[in-house]
């Protein structure tokens, strides 16, 4: 195929304009998933919660611990009691007394123990607390942007979308009213390259930006304006303007040249 009627070559540049559109979009599509994407987020969520599992682990272990000195306290404080109030009495031989004098020591020293194993249990359960609560908010926080990631992601994706369906639907209608050989070998060149079609401007092709030799522009513009000219550096379907392209070659002008060569 070496021709196609000129007005159909400048609506094809139409069909390379929605085309390269629709590829804008789709790898825009792609980039608004990664600019949203939130694993990061869960993962940082999942580590937190991970975290809070083990502190709150610790602290059912504390709860237990303090549990138990509670216990002993009730226990040494009660035995303690019992020997003074014997002691108190002066029924017992003396040294029985002794004996009693020196327990009430070991008594008064492993209560002292138990206590401070208390304040450093209660100490540690309320930093447990606290981490386990900065952990709670930070959670929180991450939930909030999470959420808004998403949200964002979902109003691109579909404002997007939305462009990229009408861009689709006009190509499909533009490309339906045009020559199917001329579609067919446009669509034959964009599946090496992704422009099929260029327009011709300043003396360059507006695909491959090359400039055009002075005797390549001379060929292009003696071309009938229905000839279907290539670039010679990139392959594209070269649209020349309406001031470059001349008039239509019809089968009579062929005859007529034809017999005046």
């Amino acid at each position: 195929m070496t021709r196609v009627d000129y007005f159909d070559q400048r609506r094809l540049l139409e069909v390379q304009v929605a085309d390269t559109r629709t590829a804008q979009l789709r790898h825009r599509l792609r980039r608004v998933a990664e600019e949203y994407d939130t694993a990061s987020i869960e993962a940082s969520m999942t580590e937190l919660r991970d975290g809070a599992g083990a502190f709150e682990a610790q602290y059912s272990d504390l709860e237990r611990d303090l549990e138990t000195v509670r216990r002993e306290l009730v226990s040494v404080d009660k035995r303690a009691d019992a020997n003074r109030d014997i002691m108190a009495s002066g029924d017992a031989p003396k040294p029985e007394m002794t004996r009693l004098q020196r327990e009430l020591e070991q008594l008064n020293r492993r209560y002292g123990d138990l206590e401070e194993r208390k304040v450093q249990i209660n100490e540690r359960r309320a930093q447990l607390k606290k981490a386990v609560g900065l952990i709670d908010e930070k959670l929180v926080e991450l939930s909030e942007e999470k959420e808004t990631r998403e949200k964002k992601r979902v109003e691109a994706e579909a404002e997007y979308r939305t462009e990229l369906d009408g861009v689709v639907t006009e190509r499909e209608r533009v490309a339906a009213a045009l020559p199917d050989a001329l579609i067919e070998l446009y669509e034959k060149i964009r599946s090496k390259q992704p422009v099929g079609a260029a327009e011709l401007v300043d003396s360059r092709c507006s695909s491959c930006r090359i400039e055009k030799t002075p005797n390549a522009l001379k060929a292009i513009a003696e071309a009938p304006a229905n000839d279907i000219v290539r670039c010679d550096d990139c392959d594209a379907i070269l649209v020349r303007s309406d001031g470059a392209a001349r008039k239509p070659q019809t089968s009579a002008d062929s005859e007529l040249d034809e017999f005046l060569n």
